[in-house]
């Protein structure tokens, strides 16, 4: 007690007599330990107002981009010497660790293929000082950031430790590193502000938990409630279900609106971020970002260091699946419609942004469209009606009727859950998807209407809003598109999947969540099979260097394909458009499947308009497969992606039509009829047939009459021979690397005919 006689400032007095007043059992000792109260009186609840103690945080312009000068490996030897001193251990694995990794912070060669290293390291390596030795270096060379990111946030505060070799004098660190997590982790002063309020008003003994927190804010670093600076025995001791409120874990920050933006924990972590050396980060953060395309500010950074590999195709899963339940559809309700029962501090929309759109006709009508339309997701005690099979229309009746199909169809039961297929649907769960579907597209499209309507006076150059208005509307407009675009779209599309043949690339499923036997939660569930795609083209893709350490062998071999993966689509675009601009156009490129045709398009779109040809894609440009045939038709020197539609259904005479490309093999997709056919129509020579039927079908429509001529090229070296009779006796096949593809097709169409 003491050390106490040293705190002077009036504010650790009124938090301890606010504390002592509550009932708090160590108040009269602290008091008594406390310097004597200065006269006058203060005003009651003084000390709770621990948020007009803080600094305010300032401004600063955006960072330029970083260069792109390497690192060598003797430079990162030097480097890890240093960090390590004289006095270090020798341990020659750890410098060649530390060289090895720096070849990740080489410039990139070419668009979507990052410098990736993938390492395993022994143990007792010290590999956190081997890849903080080339990352630094970096950072400081080219006065970027790199983001290293890990599995546990316990691990984040032992990185953020080991860093303190780097930079030992503190202000200096905290300059140049930032513990980066999701705001869902840092105390809410507004959510804060509320508490103490009701606390006052109801003189309720919360008061007491309420001034030790207090007294946590006058001396945190960051504000940070998990695995921070916070104690863990205060969460014991008041509860981590109270201390989870006074965060903001539903979305519902009003941003520039709120009263305490400027001395917010989360904005200052966020623009703290933008300007240091390293971040260290966590991968479900990471996963998160990306997914939503981009951090709070939009950035995407450009260098990534992920340690424990071995769970990161683990935190891809979580972060690119989607799942439609009941909880999930309360949360959304509730951010949109704030609380509707109850004592909650919930805020909906129309006290977030009612002011932003008070003046606006067009944005008012679509906020009230907005509060109309969300009445279809789940409302107050769903879970009860759900569970007796009579949910209110919309969310709540077809969640009823997942409920029924687990229920009837589940193989054994557990008191953590059971599930069962999606497919075959019960009678009426179709029909009721498709319903919620369409209730899911208006409340979308009344989210689009009002994004558009708040991004009007973002883009009026003539009369610009000011800083913080700009903040807030920007802020609104990302909340906005982020739930239309990919929570409800996302939803619709699972909804609507249900009634088709299941995809190859995902698994859908149907679950009964249950905890301790109670039942918690109803969802549909749709995953990535192999999380590693979502991965490479969200994360992986767009960074300049990549290092993955501690990876299993099993993650190793995984990222590796990844790597390969995306070297493979990166020649199967630059052969879509070396191929299409040596025919000068007439060319139609056929995909199986859509993601990949809209990847190529992606790329190869601007390098043929620069050669002056039109590129036309099915499921790209917003028109019917036949309007697009047409045009094709017309416009002889055009270019053509279609998938199933397009090579059955087109026909084009004549110079319009005079190369095809396939990007690979056709085979058939491996859909549940598929897999019950298949063993009575021959097993693999039935998928064989099939690939054939389709190969002699696209070709068909290259030769369409006797003057017509071309050539057919299949961008797959994994083309069996047994199915080469799939073309017409006579016609030359040729198996040559694609530039010989380029220079054949070339001449060919030169030739006169």
């Amino acid at each position: 007690m003491q050390d106490l006689a040293n705190e002077t400032g009036p504010d650790i007095r009124a938090i301890a007599e606010i504390a002592e007043r509550a009932g708090w059992p160590w108040g009269p000792a602290v008091l008594a330990a406390l310097p004597p109260a200065e006269t006058g009186a203060q005003r009651r609840g003084v000390g709770l107002r621990a948020w007009e103690r803080l600094d305010e945080w300032q401004e600063r312009a955006p960072p330029p981009p970083p260069g792109n000068d390497p690192v060598g490996a003797d430079e990162a030897r030097h480097r890890l010497a240093a960090l390590l001193g004289e006095d270090a251990e020798p341990r020659p694995q750890q410098a060649d660790y530390a060289a090895a990794v720096a070849a990740a912070f080489a410039p990139r060669q070419r668009p979507d293929e990052p410098q990736a290293v993938l390492a395993e390291p022994g143990t007792g390596v010290g590999k956190t000082l081997g890849y903080i030795a080339p990352a630094s270096l970096w950072a400081e060379r080219n006065q970027g950031t790199v983001w290293i990111s890990t599995f546990t946030r316990n691990l984040q505060s032992q990185i953020a430790g080991e860093l303190d070799r780097l930079y030992p004098d503190p202000v200096q660190k905290r300059r140049r590193v930032v513990v980066r997590k999701g705001r869902e982790n840092f105390l809410c002063l507004l959510n804060y502000e509320e508490a103490v309020r009701a606390a006052l008003g109801r003189a309720s003994p919360g008061a007491a938990s309420l001034a030790l927190i207090a007294r946590w804010i006058g001396a945190t670093a960051a504000g940070d409630l998990v695995a921070g600076d916070f104690p863990g025995w205060l969460a014991e001791l008041i509860g981590r279900g109270r201390i989870n409120a006074l965060a903001d874990r539903r979305g519902e920050c009003i941003h520039a609106a709120c009263p305490h933006f400027r001395r917010c924990f989360v904005e200052k972590n966020v623009r703290a971020a933008r300007h240091a050396r390293l971040v260290v980060a966590n991968h479900a953060l990471v996963m998160a970002q990306a997914a939503l395309g981009g951090l709070d500010d939009a950035s995407v950074p450009t260098r990534y260091v992920f340690d424990e590999g071995h769970h990161l195709l683990e935190a891809a899963d979580a972060a690119f699946s989607v799942r439609l339940s009941g909880q999930e559809g309360r949360e959304l309700r509730r951010w949109l419609l704030g609380a509707e029962t109850g004592r909650s501090r919930a805020r909906g929309l129309q006290r977030r942004i009612g002011d932003l759109v008070e003046a606006d006709e067009e944005a008012s009508a679509a906020l009230l469209e907005t509060l109309v339309a969300a009445r279809v997701l789940p409302a107050d005690g769903w879970h009860q009606r759900v569970g007796e099979g009579r949910g209110l229309p919309g969310a709540e009746g077809f969640l009823a009727l997942v409920r029924q199909q687990v229920m009837a169809r589940a193989l054994g039961d557990s008191p953590y859950g059971i599930e069962a297929e999606a497919r075959p649907p019960i009678d009426g769960l179709v029909e009721a998807g498709m319903r919620l579907a369409a209730g899911f597209d208006r409340l979308a499209g009344a989210l689009r209407r009002l994004s558009a309507a708040l991004r009007r006076p973002l883009e009026d150059a003539e009369n610009p809003p000011e800083p913080g208005m700009r903040q807030r509307l920007e802020a609104a407009v990302r909340g906005l598109e982020r739930r239309a675009d990919m929570q409800l779209a996302a939803w619709s599309q699972l909804l609507r999947d249900l009634a088709e043949p299941p995809g190859p690339d995902t698994v859908e499923w149907l679950a009964l969540d249950r905890s301790d036997n109670a039942e918690t939660d109803v969802a549909v569930n749709r995953n990535w099979i192999d999380p590693g795609k979502p991965y490479a083209l969200a994360v992986a893709q767009p960074a300049h260097g990549l290092v993955v350490s501690e990876a299993s062998q099993e993650e190793l071999r995984v990222l590796e394909l990844i790597r390969h993966r995306l070297e493979i689509e990166q020649l199967i675009a630059a052969g879509f458009a070396s191929l299409m601009s040596a025919a000068k156009g007439g060319a139609l490129g056929l995909f199986t499947a859509i993601a990949r045709l809209r990847a190529v398009h992606e790329k190869i779109a601007p390098v043929l308009e620069a050669r002056g040809l039109l590129l036309l894609a099915q499921h790209v440009d917003a028109m019917s497969t036949a309007t697009l045939v047409d045009i094709f038709r017309a416009e002889e020197d055009s270019c053509l992606l279609g998938t199933d539609a397009v090579r059955d259904g087109v026909d084009v005479p004549g110079r319009s039509l005079r190369l095809i490309v396939f990007d690979r093999v056709p085979w058939p997709r491996p859909d549940i009829l598929h897999r019950a056919r298949k063993p009575v129509f021959g097993g693999a020579a039935y998928d064989d047939r099939i690939a054939r039927l389709r190969l002699r079908q696209a070709y068909g429509r290259l030769v369409r009459r006797a003057d017509d001529r071309g050539i057919f090229v299949i961008l797959d070296r994994a083309l069996p021979s047994r199915l080469l009779p799939a073309f017409p006796a006579g016609v030359p096949i040729a198996r040559v690397p694609l530039v010989d593809a380029v220079a054949a097709t070339a001449a060919f169409l030169q030739e006169p005919a």
